[in-house]
C-alpha cells in the first residue's frame, strides 16, 4: 500500500535507501529494513495514506522515473484497502494501527488474495 513517511522521518528513510542502494542491496531487504525502522519496531510513526508513487514505491521495478507503469492495478489495491479499513486518502495515522486495520480486515479475513492477489510483492505478504 501506498504512504507517505511523515515528514520527521522522510528524510531518514531516504538516507537508509540510499545508503543500501550504495551497498549494492536488493529491494526486498530495502524494504524489510525500512519496515522495520519505520513500522514494524515503531508502531508509532505516523504515516499519511497515498495513491500512487511515493517513498515505500522507490525500488519497485514498476517504479519509471516516479512513475507506476501498472498505476491501474495498484491504484485498485489501494483502494480496495482503504475500503476494506475504512480509511480515506491523505488520512494520517499511526504504523501500528494501519497494520492492525489490515490483519483485522484484510489478512484475517482472507481477502489479500482477492484485493492484491496478482501483486507483484506477493511473495512478500504470503
Amino acid at each position: 500500500f501506498s504512504s507517505e513517511i511523515g515528514p520527521s522521518t522522510l528524510f531518514a528513510a531516504y538516507k537508509t535507501i540510499k545508503n543500501m542502494e550504495k551497498q549494492g542491496k536488493e529491494r526486498i531487504e530495502i524494504c524489510e529494513t525500512l519496515k522495520e525502522k519505520f513500522g514494524e519496531k515503531n508502531p508509532d510513526v505516523k504515516i499519511t495514506l497515498t495513491s500512487g508513487v511515493d517513498l515505500v514505491c522507490h525500488n519497485c521495478p514498476n517504479n519509471s522515473a516516479g512513475t507506476c507503469t501498472s498505476s491501474d492495478k495498484v491504484g485498485r489495491y489501494d483502494h480496495a484497502v482503504l475500503k476494506a479499513c475504512t480509511l480515506q486518502e491523505g488520512q494520517t495515522i499511526a504504523y501500528g494501527q494501519f497494520m492492525d486495520l489490515v490483519r483485522r480486515n484484510i489478512i484475517s479475513t482472507g481477502k489479500r488474495v482477492a484485493i492484491c492477489g496478482d501483486c507483484v510483492w506477493n511473495d512478500i505478504c504470503k
